[in-house]
């Protein structure tokens, strides 16, 4: 399962990176800017376009994988999990979308990270135990 997972959110990292780029170039063009989709950098808008196309078809071909060969209760939580770890990740080094300015907000970044993933595992784990027990009850 890991492996479709993990394979998964990789290419969502690859989707969220794609879309930010292509956004970007976007920005740029309803602003009047027009070098990103005409000139010699116009390249790297059209692959982008690409890269988020491709991905988000493998995304959803590891996605349905690993459900064919899971349950959605086991899935679910860990895609959820791998893909925000990644796409945070990815976001942090392309863009450099990280300035905490002091330790208090890396620190505090971290804390919310970790909760919002206990979180998930709470909730899951609280529903496999349910279904376990109306599986020995039935």
């Amino acid at each position: 399962m890991l492996f479709f997972v993990m394979m998964c959110g990789l290419c969502g990292a690859l989707t969220v990176t794609s879309a930010k780029g292509v956004s970007i170039a976007l920005t740029a063009l309803v602003a009047g800017r027009v070098a990103l989709f005409t000139s010699s950098q116009a390249w790297l808008t059209y692959l982008l376009i690409c890269a988020a196309v491709v991905s988000i078809v493998l995304q959803m071909k590891y996605l349905n994988l690993s459900m064919m060969h899971f349950g959605a209760q086991q899935v679910v939580p860990v895609y959820y999990v791998i893909f925000t770890l990644m796409s945070i990740s990815a976001g942090m080094v392309l863009y450099l979308e990280v300035d905490f300015g002091s330790w208090w907000r890396a620190l505090l970044f971290a804390l919310g990270i970790a909760v919002t993933f206990i979180g998930v595992w709470q909730i899951c784990r609280d529903a496999v135990a349910d279904a376990t027990a109306a599986a020995v009850a039935a």
